[in-house]
Order: structure tokens, then C-alpha cells, then sequence
């Protein structure tokens, strides 16, 4: 169906930024485990999420999901890629393309019209067909926010973001950031 490998990777990024309310991070560090994310529209499907190099688009996460009061709690981690599912990469998008026509044909999902999302495709190819993906890369390009400046071919919003399926790959967790108002 998709002959497409999805190699193992030896690169790590060393300032991957998970965010969250500081209470969570705490028990985070004190626990060295993760609370993956498991909800059908979780984006890249079911995992740990990590902005690659900014803390800035964590706190943002924390702000925009919780409110600018929120006590916000940045880790800072190690994730080393291995078997990496890198959107980014034309082969890699190729199979997320063949998975979603594989999935519209199935019969459960024509009868009860199940909305297709890119976290339920994510989820398919890595539970169904390639069970030893370990990230998902992706860096995500918001539109509407616009270019960065007049004539630009570069748009203002990018994240660089890391789902994270097997918490093996996460090493040499710490606390970044704590506290309000990281933005101010």
C-alpha cells in the first residue's frame, strides 16, 4: 500500500518545550512521565507535544488554552527523533495522503460519516500500519496571520512541532520556565 520507509534518525533536538500550567510540570519533572495527548483533533495524533527551539510558542500555547493568568510551567527536554514520521518531507506527506484514501474507503467509516482529521490518519498509519514511529514532525504555517512584512515570502506564524509517541525518546527533562505573564 505505502512502500515509502519511515528511517530511524540519530538527530536530537536538545531544546524541545513542552507547556503547561506549572503544577502539571512539576509532577512532569518529579515523575519523568508524560501525560500524552489522546484527543481526535490532537493534530498530529496521540502523543507529547513539544515546540522545537521556543519557549515562546509553549507559553503561547499555555496562554491561548488556559488564559493570561495562568501559571505557567515550561519544560525544556532532549528528544532524540528516531524512527521519525517528518511531515515536512514530501515522501512523508505522500503516506499520510495514501493512509487517508485507505481510510475513506472503509466501510465503518462511510456508515457512520467519521469526520477524517489529520490526528485520525496520524493515528491510523501509526497503530495499523508503522506501530514503530517513535515523533511526528511537522512545522505548521498559520496563513491568516499574515506575512512578516510587505513583500515577504515568509509567513509571521510558524511552529516547528514535535509529537512525541514513545516517551523512551524524551531525556534530560527540566523546569524552563515558571511563572506568569511570560509574554509581558
Amino acid at each position: 500500500m505505502v512502500n515509502v520507509d519511515v528511517d530511524f534518525t540519530y538527530r536530537c533536538i536538545d531544546d524541545a518545550y513542552h507547556g503547561t500550567l506549572l503544577d502539571y510540570a512539576k509532577k512532569i519533572i518529579s515523575e519523568k512521565k508524560f501525560m500524552p495527548s489522546k484527543q481526535k483533533d490532537a493534530y498530529l495524533g496521540d502523543g507529547v507535544y513539544f515546540y522545537e527551539g521556543s519557549r515562546w510558542l509553549a507559553a503561547n500555547w499555555v496562554e491561548r488554552n488556559h488564559g493570561k493568568d495562568a501559571v505557567i510551567g515550561i519544560i525544556c527536554a532532549c528528544v532524540h527523533y528516531g524512527k521519525c514520521l517528518n511531515l515536512n518531507i514530501p515522501e512523508h506527506r505522500f503516506i499520510l495522503k495514501k493512509v487517508r484514501e485507505r481510510i475513506s474507503q472503509r466501510r465503518e467509516i462511510k456508515d457512520r460519516g467519521i469526520k477524517i482529521t489529520d490526528a485520525l490518519v496520524v493515528n491510523y498509519y501509526t497503530t495499523n500500519i508503522n506501530k514503530n514511529i517513535d515523533t511526528i514532525r511537522l512545522t505548521y504555517i498559520s496563513e491568516s496571520r499574515g506575512k512578516l512584512y510587505e513583500g515577504s515570502n515568509i509567513y509571521d506564524y510558524a511552529q516547528p512541532i514535535l509529537c512525541v509517541r514513545n516517551q523512551d525518546k524524551i531525556s534530560k527533562i527540566s523546569l524552563s520556565f515558571q511563572g506568569k505573564n511570560y509574554h509581558a
